[in-house]
């Protein structure tokens, strides 16, 4: 791996922030979908950290923006 995926600053996580306003606006309709849509949220913003794409600060204020939004348009 010759390439640092690190280079520029990408912060908050955009995807983070998609998946969770998209789960939580999953949740608010189906609450007994709780456990797969977090869950599920959890993986895609894990996956950006594993990656070399973000820090974890970026996917948890970006999860934190996206949980939010949801919550306050909803």
């Amino acid at each position: 791996m010759g390439t640092k995926p690190l280079r520029d600053a990408s912060f908050p996580s955009g995807h983070s922030t998609a998946i969770f306003c998209i789960a939580t606006v999953l949740v608010l309709a189906i609450p007994s979908s709780f456990i797969l849509f977090y869950s599920l949220a959890s993986i895609v913003a894990f996956s950006r950290v594993y990656l070399g794409m973000h820090y974890p600060s970026d996917i948890m204020i970006g999860a934190s923006l996206g949980t939010i939004t949801a919550l306050l348009m909803g």
